[in-house]
């Protein structure tokens, strides 16, 4: 694994967190959840984007002669998770061939903010605290798997990080987690 130094590392994507347990870059007891999130589409409030049904037939009638952007469905986790929950919905086949793929889920909710696209598949937690956008659907949570945020130490970390991993435990640290959107256990 390459980047700058870290004593913490906190990721929406799992495959990676494991591999970095596995790997031996994380101290393997510390892997702790955090927080949860989930999928929404959206579209651009200025354009006056409406609530979609997820179905095929609407899905097409929203989008146009748009696209529908979204994380890279083979390396961006929100793409991954989208891809997995749009199939299980039985909507990616007629979506596959409209979808633009992003390097990053914040660039795919640029994109519907502008209205470079009709609609966005992105985080929950994006949705809340982009201005600009109106949530379109909700992506049942039982379409795709659970959306965990987990934290872990690094395998050099400071002493003090694990007093940081506590406090984003805490309630506090929760609190700041459901104020940018997203879950946390008991919600």
């Amino acid at each position: 694994m390459a980047g700058a130094p870290a004593d913490v590392l906190v990721t929406a994507d799992d495959a990676w967190m494991a591999y970095a347990v596995k790997n031996g870059v994380l101290v393997d007891d510390s892997v702790v959840e955090l927080a949860s999130n989930g999928l929404v589409l959206v579209g651009s409030e200025a354009l006056g984007a409406e609530a979609v049904e997820l179905n095929a037939e609407a899905l097409q009638a929203a989008l146009a002669d748009g696209r529908l952007a979204m994380g890279e469905p083979e390396t961006v986790p929100a793409g991954r998770y989208g891809k997995e929950a749009l199939s299980n919905l039985g909507l990616w086949e007629s979506v596959v061939h409209r979808v633009a793929p992003m390097e990053n889920v914040r660039i795919a909710l640029a994109a519907a903010t502008r209205g470079e696209v009709p609609m966005a598949l992105v985080y929950s937690s994006d949705a809340k605290v982009e201005q600009g956008v109106r949530v379109l659907a909700e992506i049942p949570q039982d379409s795709h798997r659970a959306i965990v945020i987990p934290g872990a130490l690094t395998s050099g970390h400071s002493k003090a990080s694990e007093g940081f991993i506590e406090f984003l435990k805490s309630a506090e640290g929760r609190k700041i987690f459901q104020a940018h959107g997203f879950k946390v256990s008991g919600d």
